[in-house]
Order: structure tokens, then C-alpha cells, then sequence
């Protein structure tokens, strides 16, 4: 399920006296919307209690809304709203301000928004991350990813399990091409998978995978080709982060789903990755060399 959003309109060019004063404002509106974007990526990512639940909750929400009331520190909510605000002001106001810059603004209000339960407004948000991020990423990026889990997070406790899982859907199934695509590129060319993904995304894409499945594990009619696919893309993430144990866990984890949907096509290439993480990652176990 596709959510598409026009961007937000710009001051017009008549507001200015004159184009000196344009470039003036534009510029130092651009640089303020890029320094106070760091700031607040900073600020919503690093807002913490004693037992890091506010950033549990700001990446992915949380089921129970007493929560929020529970946990150290969330009246930095309040600020944090007031810091976007002003953000997205400035950043409606420069109309050389990148698609990055807004797709980073608003998957923070939309995280937000989730966390403080105002979920049409964070979905608003949401959709235009995901507009944003794929304009200048491209539809197969995995940056859209993170929104679309928070829209399936939301959906979810909406109880709008059809929509949710779609989602989720999208998510496993770009995660998976990008990983696949990392993979087979260095089995082609022989090459080690040492250090083949950075941190930073393995991180990120640990925290959207494990999201699918902790969401499909708890919607009435399970999915096993959702399964299947989440499952095999974590085992492909941590082969490819030299982690065998768990690769050859979530692999054989996909190769059971797998095989309960015979027609998803992954049972092959489920046993290939099985074959090269018991070997410990060795290229010879692909029959490829």
C-alpha cells in the first residue's frame, strides 16, 4: 500500500523586495533548518529514561499507553514538539531545503506523534516521510522502510491488521532484495563478507525486521511467506555481519516457514545461505567456486 503526498508549498518569489534578499534568507534559512534538524535528530533519538523505554518508544510506540505516563523524562515530549514545530516552519519557508532534510523533519513528528498517540497526525507525517524518502532515495530504498513500520506499528493498534501486515510486507521484501543483492554481489566476485554492511544499517535494518515479525506474531491468521522473507533477510544480515550463529538460526527459521508456503520460491536459496553459515561464511559452501 502506497501513501503519496504532495510536498508542502514554499514562500513565492513576490514576498521579496528584491533577489539579494532572497538569496540572504534562503541561505540562512537553509542553514538554520539543517543545523536545527541535526539538533533535533540529536534531541528525539537521545531524550532518555533510566531504562531507555522513551526510546523504545519513539522508534516503534508501544502497545499500552500508560507507558507514557510511566516512564522519566517524557515531558521533554512537549519540547521536542515545539523544536519540530519550528523546524517545519522554516524548512515550509526554504525552498532549497533537500527532500533529505524534510524526509528526517517529518519521520520525527510522525515518531512524535505515534509516541503521544495522536495517530492521524502522525500518519500524516508518516506518508510524508516515505513521499520525501523515496523522491530522493528512490521506491527501492530501505530508507522509506523506517516510516512505513511506525504507519504499520499504528495500523496495528488501530487493529487494521490488512493494512498493517501490507506494510510490513513492503518492508521485508525491500530489506530482503537490498540484502540479497549485497550478498550475491560478493559471492560473485569471491570477495569476504567482512565488513560488508555498516553498523549503522545493520543496526537499522535489525530493529525494522524484528519489528515484522514481533507485529506478525501477534495478528489472528499468521503469514508464513512474510515470515519466510523477514527471516531470511535477517539471515542474510548477520552472514553478512560474520554473526553464523544467528544466521544459521533465522535460516533455518525461514527454511520452516518457507516450506508451510510452498510457492514463495525461497526454500533454494534459504538451503544455499544454510550451507555457508554452518561453513562459517566460506564461499566454497555456495558451490559457486
Amino acid at each position: 500500500m502506497a501513501f503519496h503526498v504532495a510536498p508542502y508549498t514554499t514562500r513565492p518569489n513576490e514576498c521579496f523586495q528584491n533577489e539579494a534578499e532572497r538569496t540572504t534568507e534562503t541561505r540562512t534559512l537553509f542553514t538554520l533548518s539543517c543545523n536545527l534538524c541535526l539538533i533535533i535528530r540529536w534531541f528525539v533519538y537521545n531524550c532518555q529514561s533510566g531504562n531507555g523505554k522513551i526510546l523504545r518508544i519513539l522508534m516503534f510506540g508501544h502497545t499500552h499507553g500508560a507507558v507514557l505516563q510511566e516512564t522519566e523524562g517524557l515531558g521533554r515530549f512537549s519540547q521536542a514538539e515545539e523544536y519540530l514545530a519550528q523546524a517545519e516552519w522554516i524548512i515550509m519557508k526554504t525552498p532549497e531545503c533537500s527532500l533529505g532534510v524534510r524526509h528526517q523533519l517529518h519521520r520525527n513528528l510522525g515518531r512524535l506523534h505515534a509516541a503521544t498517540e495522536n495517530f492521524e497526525e502522525a500518519l500524516f507525517h508518516l506518508a510524508n516521510d516515505v513521499y520525501y524518502a523515496s523522491e530522493e532515495f528512490g521506491l527501492d530504498s530501505t530508507v522509506a522502510c523506517g516510516g512505513y513500520i511506525l504507519m504499520a506499528n499504528i495500523f496495528f493498534k488501530q487493529k487494521k491488521f490488512d493494512i498493517a501486515m501490507s506494510l510490513c510486507t513492503e518492508v521485508a521484501n525491500t530489506w530482503h532484495s537490498h540484502l540479497y543483492r549485497i550478498l550475491d554481489s560478493h559471492i560473485q566476485n569471491y570477495s569476504s563478507l567482512h565488513n560488508a554492511i555498516d553498523e549503522a544499517q545493520q543496526a537499522e535494518a535489525d530493529r525494522t525486521l524484528q519489528c515484522v515479525l514481533e507485529l506478525e506474531g501477534q495478528i489472528p491468521t499468521r503469514l508464513p511467506s512474510l515470515m519466510a522473507v523477514a527471516c531470511h533477510a535477517l539471515a542474510m544480515l548477520w552472514l553478512l555481519g560474520d554473526d553464523f550463529p544467528k544466521a544459521t538460526e533465522f535460516g533455518r527459521r525461514a527454511l520452516t516457514s518457507s516450506r508451510l508456503e510452498p510457492d514463495c520460491g525461497l526454500s533454494e536459496s534459504i538451503q544455499r545461505l544454510l550451507k555457508m553459515s554452518e561453513a562459517g561464511g566460506g564461499l566454497q559452501a555456495t558451490g559457486m567456486s
